[in-house]
């Protein structure tokens, strides 16, 4: 009996060894991913997390488990690992909280942009894929050689530690006030703990605040009426069109030839966002920095509510599809706009987006010359994906997002030239909501805070002279996007002041509008942009 005790024991004992066998590959393979990915993408910085005791725990625990409870575990984590490369090889920024209510918040505009996707996500898919296939070849002969008795109660334990961690979070910033990863995640680390990290901050806070964010209402000053033109102003908002790309501001490829035969005033503008929500949400309502946070829904200085007050037709259209153009449509006056259309009044799909070039012939549907008219239209523009951007006669460059700016180009200045022909004095501005990263720093898109984002083309043209707009786009050397609004204001007939001040520091907020994401600091001095710092609230 003492011999067979003895033998059982040491059977027992070697399982444990092979336990912690087991537990050693377990914690490489799930960071194998991660390692193979790293030797493909030079950008995305990572080395083997053998030292971190949260990661060897659960490495640990897992080598209890049966296979199916391993299997469903690593197939958990790999799609968690999944969406961490694949984010990182499109954009070149690890996932952060406020990525996964966007995605929320974007859930069709996303979808619409797999087609251009896919063919660049081919080949973190496919190492998940391969790294999936093998870690469960290898967990299975695990799964023969290891201890599996007390697995019920190990696997409960884990799926019970997974729920748990996001009201631990949760009690560690509202009760303790400490600083917790998730907000910032970092290079170097497994994807599987970034993730973790970032899915727990973001149920712990980024989803509550989105929830509950209490605006705080303040009282600003009344716009003064001081006349009552008569005359058209038409505001063009573009989509994703970088300063950095056009060709009238140095751009070495002609893609704005159109334009460039127009007597037209162009100069690089700093937008007041890095989203189209915030841009526009800040621009149509007249706020120009976090301190006017409470304008974007009281609407007080929305410019189409003060065109209302002075008599004008208002006008709103966005050429985007009704799925993305939802987001932004509750910051926008509808109750002070005459003329209200998306793709939806046009077509029954709400993927449908309306062709920039239609924004000419529904131009040419209003009454310019018989009523005084404050009309917005918003562009399709550059938005990926950008191969969509533009007709077959404008793919001129190798670079769809080159052949989009050619595009807007001919709408531009089709717009320009029907202006032209229109007797009332009418004025035109155009300016991007935003830019885009085309791989700089190893990132695409917008929503980062960088210059290829914030920095836009900002266009003017009139059939009239107007002395005191003339005076402030001489002197004005750079622009900033809430310009723009004031300029509007005063064709209005509103008393602001626009003197131009080329000494001056202002915001760009980052990917919400309360800027909790974070805000930069930009320092203007004499054409010249310098980043001064970034903020968090």
């Amino acid at each position: 009996m003492n011999f067979l005790t003895s033998v059982q024991n040491f059977k027992n004992y070697t399982k444990l060894i092979n336990n912690l066998f087991c537990a050693v590959l377990i914690l490489f393979l799930l960071q194998l991913p991660d390692f193979i990915f790293s030797k493909i993408n030079e950008n995305y910085l990572f080395t083997f997390d053998i030292k971190d005791k949260v990661m060897i725990a659960f490495a640990v625990l897992m080598s209890f488990l049966t296979y199916t409870q391993k299997k469903i575990l690593f197939i958990f984590f790999y799609i968690l690992i999944m969406l961490e490369i694949c984010y990182f090889n499109y954009f070149g920024n690890l996932i952060a909280p406020f990525d996964i209510l966007l995605f929320f918040h974007n859930t069709f505009e996303i979808i619409d942009a797999l087609q251009d996707l896919l063919l660049k996500l081919s080949i973190p898919i496919l190492i998940i894929i391969v790294s999936l296939f093998i870690s469960l070849k290898i967990i299975k002969y695990c799964d023969k050689i290891a201890v599996s008795k007390y697995n019920k109660s190990i696997f409960i334990f884990i799926i019970s530690v997974l729920l748990i961690m996001p009201l631990i979070v949760a009690y560690q910033i509202n009760i303790k006030h400490k600083e917790v990863p998730g907000r910032n995640p970092k290079l170097y680390t497994s994807s599987i703990k970034n993730m973790i990290n970032v899915l727990d901050y973001f149920i712990a806070v980024t989803l509550p605040n989105s929830l509950s964010d209490k605006i705080p209402i303040k009282e600003f000053p009344k716009l003064n009426k001081i006349s009552s033109p008569d005359v058209n102003i038409i505001f063009i908002i573009g989509e994703s069109f970088r300063a950095k790309n056009a060709y009238l501001l140095g751009y070495n490829k002609e893609n704005m030839p159109k334009l460039k035969q127009q007597h037209i005033t162009i100069k690089k503008c700093i937008s007041i966002g890095v989203m189209t929500k915030v841009s526009m949400g800040y621009m149509l309502n007249g706020a120009s920095s976090l301190e006017e946070y409470s304008k974007i829904f009281t609407h007080d200085f929305s410019i189409f509510k003060l065109a209302k007050q002075n008599g004008f037709h208002t006008t709103f259209i966005t050429a985007q599809p009704s799925v993305s153009f939802k987001y932004i449509k509750n910051l926008i006056d509808e109750k002070n706009i005459d003329n209200f259309k998306t793709p939806k009044y046009f077509y029954h799909s709400q993927f449908s987006s309306l062709n920039d070039a239609k924004l000419i012939s529904l131009l040419k549907q209003i009454n310019l010359n018989k009523q005084k008219n404050l009309i917005v239209f918003q562009m399709n523009g550059s938005h990926f994906p950008y191969s969509n951007k533009s007709p077959k006669d404008f793919k001129k460059f190798k670079s769809e997002y080159d052949n989009s700016i050619l595009y807007t180009d001919y709408v531009l200045s089709k717009i320009i030239d029907y202006i032209k022909k229109i007797k009332k004095p009418t004025f035109f501005f155009f300016v991007s909501d935003h830019g885009e990263l085309l791989g700089e720093y190893g990132q695409r898109g917008h929503g980062r805070l960088k210059k290829e984002v914030y920095e836009v083309p900002f266009i003017y043209y009139s059939n009239a002279s107007n002395d005191k707009i003339t005076d402030f786009l001489t002197k004005q050397k750079i622009i900033y996007q809430a310009d723009i609004i004031k300029l509007i204001d005063y064709l209005l007939g509103y008393d602001v002041n626009i003197t131009p001040n080329n000494h001056r520091k202002v915001q760009v907020i980052g990917r919400d509008l309360a800027g909790h994401v974070g805000y930069k600091i930009i320092d203007i001095n004499n054409n010249i942009i310098k980043e001064a710092k970034t903020l968090y609230k």
